[in-house]
């Protein structure tokens, strides 16, 4: 007899309540009747979902003696990047000399680290002489345990916690934690992938010779233990089939939000542009105000996120003020996530001048996209393999070249009122297929025909 799926549980390195991608994914398996809970870190500015989030504390970090050339890497946003293997003793730095580029895991952590440098360092180059002494496998798994604490909290969590169950690892580092929870304790694991994990970063020298070798033991190691594999976009999912061969479903499930009906409405006056989403480094957002100087008159641009870094927005805004343009350029803080389509509404155009110096930059369709097609603004996008698939698909918006100021100032000059119209009606009409009940129903079905299989 087939053992029902009764419970599943949403692991993922984000704090649940800001994280749209898992919050649809909960609310989704909640309608099949399905007891969800999410496995997440503290914080979030949203409120929260209608079915349980167990938040994990961060342990302290570890101390990272940092290698030559990582700090200014670093000072420019590194994001993702949370530590990284030990260098040598002699290049330690004392806690009062300390840059930004220190790589310690959270602002509030770093004053607690810094108080008792000697005991921290001690204790790291111990940590570095056990794992030279590791099998290579092993050396990687230990690396990995020690970069990501955010995993190793959410592994203590799911200890807690009972099986059998639907156990869905939210981006790489959920990998080893879901598989061995469902090794341990029952059910199934499942991939959910939101980034091309190998290249993520692989514009950063550091992060290829220290990260990514993680990253590749973790996925080839923990792959062929899941289920079902979904990923963000369909050059992802391409490559996921293609590079570990794992005779299960591979499905996209592109980022977009729930449907909300909006109505059409012609271009205002004056015509106003919008980023939301990540304020931070490696996104196009000063190539954007650098060409706001010399767009259109009647042109408005708001960026409009949290900043990471934290000082990172107010280096945009002190771009604006050298250009001349804070009469056009705003600058304004993050919505909670459930509010991201209504308060995009009021604009016209939706913003993604992402560059495109790495395959996973080539193969991002980012939620922000769907985001701005559900309140009907026109799109323009870098030309990148997937986000100019999608404008060729639906007609919803343009390409704004290479991303450099000088193609986004061509790019939005050839635009006429009529173009943007046009474009924002058709977006809404692609917002009836792309929107999560239609992307992630055969998913979910993926999941349930994977739990008959197992329980058969």
């Amino acid at each position: 007899m087939t053992e029902p799926l009764r419970q599943a549980y949403l692991l993922s390195a984000s704090a649940i309540a800001d994280d749209p991608r898992v919050r649809r994914m909960g609310d989704g398996l909640a309608a099949r009747g399905i007891r969800v809970t999410a496995i997440g870190l503290e914080g979030g500015r949203s409120g929260h979902p209608d079915w349980p989030v167990i938040e994990a504390p961060l342990p302290e970090p570890p101390v990272v003696l940092p290698r030559p050339g990582l700090a200014g890497q670093m000072e420019r946003g590194a994001a993702g990047v949370l530590s990284l293997p030990l260098g040598l003793a002699g290049k330690a730095l004392s806690a009062a000399g300390a840059p930004q580029g220190a790589i310690l895991l959270q602002l509030r952590h770093r004053a607690r680290v810094a108080a008792r440098p000697v005991s921290g360092l001690a204790r790291a180059l111990r940590r570095r002489l056990h794992a030279a002494t590791l099998p290579p496998g092993e050396r990687l798994m230990h690396r990995f345990w020690r970069m990501k604490p955010e995993a190793r909290a959410i592994r203590d969590a799911v200890a807690t916690l009972e099986g059998p169950a639907l156990w869905i690892a939210n981006d790489w580092p959920m990998l080893p934690v879901a598989a061995e929870a469902a090794d341990r304790k029952g059910g199934i694991a499942v991939y959910d992938s939101h980034e091309l994990a190998l290249e993520e970063f692989a514009e950063r020298r550091d992060w290829r010779r220290y990260v990514r070798p993680v990253v590749a033991h973790v996925e080839a190691t923990y792959i062929p233990h899941v289920k079902v594999i979904s990923a963000v976009s369909p050059g992802i999912t391409a490559h996921l089939e293609a590079a570990y061969r794992v005779p299960v479903p591979h499905l996209t499930l592109r980022n977009a939000p729930a449907y909300e009906a909006t109505a059409m409405r012609a271009a205002g006056d004056p015509v106003r542009l919008l980023y939301h989403g990540l304020v931070s480094p490696g996104r196009g957002l000063e190539a954007l105000v650098e060409s706001a100087a010399h767009w259109p008159a009647g042109y408005t641009l708001t960026i409009r996120g949290p900043s990471s870094p934290p000082g990172y927005m107010d280096t945009l805004a002190a771009l604006a003020a050298r250009h001349g343009i804070e009469d056009r350029v705003t600058f304004e803080g993050p919505v909670p996530m459930t509010r991201l389509v209504a308060a995009a509404r009021p604009f016209d155009i939706g913003l993604m001048a992402l560059p495109g110096h790495s395959a996973h930059n080539r193969s991002a369709l980012p939620n922000k996209l769907f985001e701005y097609m559900m309140a009907g603004l026109a799109l323009g996008v870098t030309d990148l393999d997937e986000m100019s698939a999608l404008l060729r698909e639906t007609g919803a918006g343009f390409s704004l070249g290479d991303g450099s100021p000088q193609a986004i100032t061509a790019a939005l000059g050839a635009l006429t009122r009529a173009d943007i119209d046009r474009m924002r009606a058709a977006a809404l009409d692609a917002a009836r297929r792309y929107n999560w009940q239609a992307e992630s129903a055969p998913v979910i079905d993926a999941y349930l025909a994977a739990w008959q299989m197992h329980y058969r």
